[in-house]
């Protein structure tokens, strides 16, 4: 039962990455003929593309990414040691962030300028760190999400350690984020992005010389 459960969340999870190519069937005739599919850190787009690679190719980019991360975790010998509940986040995670960023598209391509704005990127970003946060926290040792380095991948206490650490930078990070979509700094990601890599490394490689 619990393969049947699980072989149906890789199922219903990878096709919904393609739901944006129905919206944007149906939304045809409102769209331009190019569309902004690229944003910087300021919210203001800076990449275009055509009606047809947006509405059509966009979508299985992101279902290849899906099957890639389904793959992956599904092949993964240590993630039997995760619940199953951990293991549906992960799968739901892509085509979660598929559906917002390609609404997001659609909205500005429609002229809804709240959509291509600084607060609504922050707001997301915020959102997804959140998520990954909270994974972070509870993930157990795998080969597919986490602080994957040498020293993590040796030692289940580096690991567990590592990632909690990685967790609650993430969520912290998450929330300066919910914020900045009020202040509205530009080189903020940048610098939040440095933590979250820099220090998690740092600390699981002063665990490793302790023995841990």
């Amino acid at each position: 039962m619990k393969n049947i459960t699980n072989r149906n969340t890789m199922i219903w999870s990878s096709l919904s990455t393609l739901l944006p190519m129905l919206v944007g069937i149906f939304l045809w005739n409102k769209l331009p003929n190019n569309i902004a599919t690229h944003f910087g850190t300021s919210g203001r787009a800076d990449g275009w593309d055509g009606k047809g690679f947006t509405v059509f190719i966009l979508p299985l980019i992101f279902l290849a990414i899906q099957l890639f991360v389904v793959f992956m975790v599904h092949f993964d010998p240590k993630n039997r040691n995760n619940s199953p509940w951990l293991l549906k986040i992960i799968y739901w995670l892509v085509p979660f962030i598929t559906f917002i960023s390609m609404l997001g598209i659609y909205g500005v391509a429609m002229g809804y300028s709240l959509l291509n704005s600084e607060v609504t990127t922050n707001a997301l970003l915020g959102l997804v760190f959140v998520v990954i946060g909270i994974l972070l926290l509870v993930v157990k040792q795998n080969y597919t999400i986490g602080i994957r380095i040498s020293w993590t991948l040796n030692s289940k206490e580096n690991w567990r350690r590592t990632n909690r650490l990685a967790g609650w930078l993430l969520i912290l990070s998450g929330a300066v984020f919910l914020v900045n979509a009020l202040l509205q700094v530009d080189w903020l990601i940048y610098a939040v992005i440095a933590i979250i890599v820099i220090i998690p490394i740092g600390y699981s490689f002063t665990l490793f010389q302790k023995g841990i």
